[in-house]
């Protein structure tokens, strides 16, 4: 979880964001139990957006400002 704020000039109807969290979920159940570690350093592809992210240390990443699709 992070508690920055992202301010934009742009309006905001048009646009979107992506957020990530990626973890090793050892019981295959989707979810991240107490105990499952997050993935830092992992990289998630979003083509159609021309964008490209890696998760921080703690399996997390975040871009906004996307097009609408």
């Amino acid at each position: 979880y992070s508690s920055d704020v992202i301010m934009s000039g742009s309006a905001m109807g048009t646009k979107g964001g992506l957020s990530v969290l990626a973890f090793l979920d050892e019981n295959a159940n989707g979810v991240m139990d107490t105990g499952e570690k997050p993935l830092p350093d992992v990289t998630v592809s979003a083509p159609q957006f021309n964008v490209m992210l890696t998760t921080n240390e703690e399996g997390e990443a975040f871009s906004h400002n996307i097009p609408a699709y």
